[in-house]
């Protein structure tokens, strides 16, 4: 190591008299003096500097893509969009929001946003929101969803559903009411009437209630259905 040192003094002398810089001069940081004796001593002196790496990932509300809805949902949940209520937490009062939502606790009140709203724990009260993903809830109030409501296996609901979009594969004590479509998984026990554009129910799953599907069409037949008969029966004045 000394004589490795020594020869790194006499290299910085001999550079600096053959090229007329001065140790310690010069327009770098540190002076080649530095550097060498650094270099000597088996140090780097000038450590490269790699960029950090971006997780680039993104989660997809109810496990599907988010080009899957009409309405564009926000694919990535953090502190700045996003309104957390943790497990331990009680909440009393109706909450309001513009940005997104997440609940895991108690809420005794209402729940209104504009955004996602990702429902767990117990709620007692009304929830209104563009699009909603029940997991692992007990919910006592009507659910209204301006786009999509998803349902989970592990979920209580007690209380009417509106949505345009829906899917549900958990307990539901209520009507349920959905302007498109409707999917009932195999999980699925509801207790109440069910109306949908279109409707797919899985085997297995248990219902008890009317089923009204393809309104629309059921009430325009039902028109054609009853013009015949008052033709039939002209009014008696004109007779």
């Amino acid at each position: 190591m000394l004589n490795n040192f020594k020869q790194a003094w006499r290299e910085v002398f001999s550079f600096s008299k053959t090229s007329g810089i001065q140790p310690g001069s010069g327009n770098n940081n540190e002076s080649p003096k530095k550097d060498t004796v650094e270099a000597a001593q088996g140090k780097n002196p000038h450590p490269v500097k790699y960029p950090e790496r971006k997780d680039d990932r993104v989660s997809a509300p109810f496990g599907r893509n988010p080009q899957d809805y009409k309405n564009v949902l926000k694919p990535k949940y953090d502190e700045t969009t996003t309104t957390f209520i943790t497990k331990s937490t009680v909440i009393t009062g109706t909450i309001k929001t513009d940005s997104d939502l997440k609940i895991a606790g108690k809420i005794e009140g209402n729940v209104e946003g504009r955004n996602i709203a990702i429902i767990g724990g117990k709620i007692f009260g009304d929830i209104n929101c563009t699009s909603t993903e029940i997991d692992d809830a007990h919910i006592e109030g009507n659910i209204t969803a301006v786009e999509m409501i998803d349902i989970g296996k592990d979920n209580m609901i007690l209380g009417n559903i509106s949505a345009n979009r829906g899917k549900v594969a958990g307990k539901v004590r209520g009507h349920v009411t959905v302007k498109q479509d409707l999917e009932i998984e195999e999980e699925a026990i509801i207790l109440g009437d069910i109306t949908a554009d279109l409707l797919s129910i899985k085997k297995g799953a248990a219902l008890y209630g009317n089923m009204n599907v393809r309104r629309e069409q059921i009430s325009t037949i039902t028109q054609k259905l009853q013009q015949p008969q008052n033709q039939s029966n002209p009014d008696p004045e004109d007779s």
